[in-house]
């Protein structure tokens, strides 16, 4: 049976040097939750809402219109 492991250090290794190298085109997808997680400074909302929480806004400012 094999048996397979997932090493963070050496997958940021090879990262790192497929960045250094600048041969390959490289894109970065960052996930729609990703934003919502980071709590803006001083408060307890997320810098940027997840998709629930821009509806909110939007609305709101909508609704004064």
């Amino acid at each position: 049976m094999t048996v397979s492991v997932h090493n963070p250090d050496q997958y940021m290794a090879r990262l790192r040097r497929i960045i250094a190298q600048r041969r390959k085109r490289m894109g970065m997808l960052v996930g729609a939750g990703v934003p919502a997680g980071i709590v803006h400074p001083g408060s307890d909302k997320p810098l940027i809402p997840a998709a629930a929480g821009l509806t909110e806004m939007v609305m709101g400012v909508l609704n004064r219109v």
